[in-house]
């Protein structure tokens, strides 16, 4: 039986051929567009590190930011007590969706990667 890819995952390669190539952006082994620990505004660094004990192995973290100093335009979200990564990543991606509309980011949401 195959399983259908969601829309999210389209959506999701749209933004990333839209940043372009020499962006901070890249994909996840689950396909979704992912963003280093390195290049993130410092509230979000600060938040996930105050969130990784939590994570396990499995869980994940994603994010999407408009400015790197308005914390209004900053979106951070994780999924933790996950038996799969990929379940983790997808959750992730879709509240960070989800909380991108509500919100009125611009950027693209994205896994957060070390």
């Amino acid at each position: 039986m195959k399983k259908a890819l969601s829309p999210l995952f389209f959506q999701s390669l749209l933004a990333l051929a839209l940043v372009g190539p020499t962006s901070a952006w890249s994909l996840t082994r689950d396909g979704y567009p992912a963003i280093e620990f390195r290049k993130l505004p410092n509230a979000v660094q600060r938040s996930y590190i105050n969130e990784k004990p939590n994570l396990g192995e499995n869980g994940r973290c994603s994010t999407a930011f408009d400015s790197t100093s308005d914390q209004e335009k900053m979106i951070f979200t994780c999924s933790i007590y996950i038996k799969i990564g990929s379940e983790g990543s997808r959750r992730s991606m879709n509240r960070c969706e989800d909380q991108r509309r509500q919100l009125n980011v611009k950027a693209p949401c994205a896994v957060i990667v070390e």
